[in-house]
């Protein structure tokens, strides 16, 4: 089952949920995000699906745009006073389910906490959710913050690399060399395209794609180093090859 389910409401910003999508799918992979144009499959019955992924994911990202408590249907009401609105299911199957549900306010939408009296009772739980934003002014803080929150309330789920990454060490002690093997390895950088270096982190903190890490007697008779060297380095003592070094955990 995928992990965030991003729920929106069509016409109320339309640009947000798929600018969103493909960020959390930058991020974690599409198997890790519910996105309905994108995640329903052929011939499956699409209410089902949809029901299903809100009562399991992990969180439901919610897009709250300026018009999305007051855009009304054909018949003048307001679309979240049906019942059977989708946008009002899906929140009130995730909060039924205990699921996390997270507002993002999208723009200059209102916060809900002051409107929670115009919010039907099965979804009324939302205004006192803490809410996320998603503006164009403070774009790449908010996006920032959305990332670190997700890594947190899933911490089984991995930041794919991006492209033109590298890995960037300098060696504390011991003498690195083609064929031989290092201890006490500080990583200070590391962001790799779909490489895996599990086996070769004895202890290791990660943020943001970031990791620090001790390493001992590790063979990298492979490793393909990309830096300059550290001041207290031989560059002569280190190995280049053509080879990749092991993978990042996925």
């Amino acid at each position: 089952m995928r992990e965030i389910f991003v729920n929106f409401r069509t016409g109320d910003q339309d640009m947000a949920a798929p600018f969103l999508y493909e960020s959390l799918v930058g991020w974690f992979g599409a198997d890790a995000i519910f996105f309905s144009s994108h995640s329903i499959e052929p011939g499956v019955d699409f209410a089902e699906d949809l029901l299903l992924h809100a009562a399991q994911c992990q969180v439901l990202l919610a897009l709250v745009g300026p018009q999305w408590l007051t855009m009304a249907g054909p018949d003048g009401r307001a679309l979240l006073a049906d019942p059977e609105d989708w946008v009002r299911r899906e929140i009130a199957t995730a909060l039924a389910a205990d699921r996390r549900v997270v507002p993002i306010l999208v723009g200059n939408a209102p916060r809900l906490t002051e409107r929670e009296k115009d919010l039907p009772a099965d979804i009324a739980r939302l205004a006192r959710a803490e809410h996320r934003y998603l503006r164009r002014r403070d774009l790449v803080a908010d996006l920032d913050t959305l990332q670190k929150d997700m890594k947190k309330l899933i911490p089984w789920l991995r930041l794919r690399s991006q492209p033109g990454s590298g890995a960037h060490i300098s060696a504390k002690a011991g003498i690195v060399r083609s064929g031989g093997s290092m201890e006490a390895v500080h990583i200070d950088h590391l962001s790799s395209p779909g490489e895996n270096l599990s086996d070769i982190i004895g202890s290791a903190s990660s943020d943001a794609g970031l990791i620090e890490g001790t390493v001992r007697t590790t063979h990298i008779g492979q490793w393909d180093r990309r830096s300059p060297a550290a001041a207290q380095d031989n560059p002569e003592e280190w190995g280049s090859r053509e080879a990749r070094p092991p993978e990042l955990p996925t």
